[in-house]
């Protein structure tokens, strides 16, 4: 189901709606040393071929800008073959940066995520990162 905007539309793909648990984890750096967080849960709430929205509990908030290995069960999306054809997918698990945080009233917080695009290319830590 495609998801209206009531504002001004700035995003370049289609957003819809897309509800489903899926989990995260956070890629850290300290110098060229690249880790990665321990595995965080959150919610989708809507998808589109070039990003996602999610909301997560506020004690486990990522940094703008950061790095994101996203793993997503996308294949019931109206949008699967979009977001297959578009984003960089390495083993089922999208690469993401996060663009936009909200705090909501109960707690929780909505976090925006751009994909990253499959001409990328993955640095060879990130690789190593995916294949853990």
């Amino acid at each position: 189901m495609k998801n209206n905007y009531a504002g001004v539309e700035r995003r370049e793909c289609e957003r819809y709606d897309f509800e489903k648990p899926f989990q995260y984890r956070e890629v850290t750096s300290s110098g060229k040393e690249k880790s990665l967080s321990s595995v965080i849960k959150g919610v989708v709430k809507n998808l589109s071929a070039s990003g996602l929205l999610f909301v997560i509990n506020s004690k486990n908030i990522p940094n703008i800008a950061s790095l994101l290995l996203l793993e997503l069960e996308y294949y019931s999306a109206a949008i699967c073959r979009e977001l297959e054809e578009r984003s960089l997918i390495a083993q089922n698990i999208f690469l993401g940066k996060v663009v936009r945080i909200e705090s909501n009233a109960d707690g929780t917080s909505d976090v925006g995520v751009a994909l990253v695009p499959r001409q990328s290319e993955l640095t060879s830590d990130i690789e190593t990162l995916i294949g853990e």
